[in-house]
């Protein structure tokens, strides 16, 4: 079966498990079907997925040697999971910075209900994800192959890239268009884009990067663009770099979560006039942890691609199997765990 066609099948299966799950929850419960479906969140996870897999993997319309088959399942699965996260973060980051500008109170519902609507809609896109992770970590079980198919040079296929880049800016774009419409505040003070952190962020990333050994920015930019030839020694280093870049930028978020805490008890030793003040320490948080999956997801991508090609040249691949469970996690749990104590927090404090 060729690739695109194991792409189809499981987002179809996602489609059958999420109905399945749907109907034992909505069963129990007083919400509806339609409270579960979220159009947006869908795109922001399966358009994504197939133009990063177009950039990471040329031969979508070809069949695969088993091995490497079986490893773009797993790098679909752990793709899949941080746009979800990418996706929640992106969502919060307008929730708490509506909530700090605009106040629970200029708001015709209660903070309870505005706090359990916002958070519901965010949570379904960690919701897609799984789902989507899940059934492509069944769909391996069922793959067959063969061990001796060629591969095909497919040239430098530039259009091919550029065009799957501006899809998923398009996409983030939209999203974050809805995202401000919704909320009532500008994009870019939402998702920091020129925020002084973030820029900081963004140059320390590149920083570490150049200083790994045999390393190049440039060799990895160009790759987001175009295919080209690289000697196997470059692809094992460019490999190693993305997977020490990766957990650095995970370390720094994880870092930055930890002093919210701090933060929290701090606040709570003075006045508060109201409890929206109280959010204010998650939007920094949620703007580095989304900018953080944003280079996430970009180094996944051309780790797909350094793997693709190491494969191509002696058979071998190059995988950081602990990293989601040891570097995503992590952090991502531990923020949730604090939105959950500040939603208590605001409501029974305040």
């Amino acid at each position: 079966m060729k690739n695109r066609n194991y792409l189809i099948l499981g987002n179809l299966m996602a489609i059958v498990f999420g109905l399945i799950f749907l109907m034992l929850t909505s069963e129990s419960s007083a919400s509806g079907y339609y409270e579960y479906f979220d159009p947006i969140s869908w795109i922001i996870i399966v358009v994504p997925l197939i133009s990063l897999y177009l950039i990471a993997f040329p031969d979508i319309n070809q069949f695969s040697n088993i091995k490497i088959m079986l490893y773009k399942m797993k790098w679909i699965q752990d793709m899949v999971i941080y746009l979800g996260i990418m996706g929640l973060f992106l969502g919060l980051s307008f929730l708490w910075g509506s909530i700090f500008s605009v106040g629970l109170e200029s708001i015709h519902y209660t903070p309870v209900a505005i706090l359990s609507s916002s958070l519901g809609i965010a949570f379904i896109t960690i919701i897609y994800s799984v789902t989507i992770s899940f059934s492509f970590y069944v769909l391996a079980f069922f793959i067959k192959g063969k061990d001796d198919i060629p591969s095909i040079n497919l040239g430098k296929r530039i259009f091919v890239h550029i065009t799957a880049f501006i899809v998923n800016v398009i996409v983030f774009i939209l999203a974050s268009v809805i995202g401000s419409t919704g909320s009532g505040i500008s994009i870019l003070s939402s998702i920091g884009l020129f925020n002084e952190y973030i820029l900081l962020l963004l140059f320390g990333v590149l920083v570490f990067f150049h200083f790994q050994s045999n390393s190049s920015i440039a060799m990895l930019l160009k790759n987001l663009f175009c295919d080209f030839e690289e000697s196997n020694d470059s692809i094992k280093g460019q490999l190693q770099a993305i997977f020490n870049t990766k957990r650095f930028v995970m370390g720094l978020c994880l870092i930055a979560l930890i002093f919210i805490p701090t933060a929290l008890f701090r606040m709570l030793s003075y006045v508060i006039s109201d409890s929206t003040q109280i959010f204010n320490i998650l939007i920094g948080g949620s703007q580095l942890l989304l900018w953080g999956f944003i280079i996430i997801v970009m180094l996944t991508t051309l780790e797909g691609k350094y793997n693709y090609k190491l494969f191509q040249y002696d058979g071998s691949i190059i995988e950081d199997r602990m990293f989601l469970p040891k570097f995503v996690a992590l952090p991502t749990i531990l923020y949730l765990l604090m939105v959950v104590l500040l939603f208590i927090l605001s409501n029974v404090l305040f």
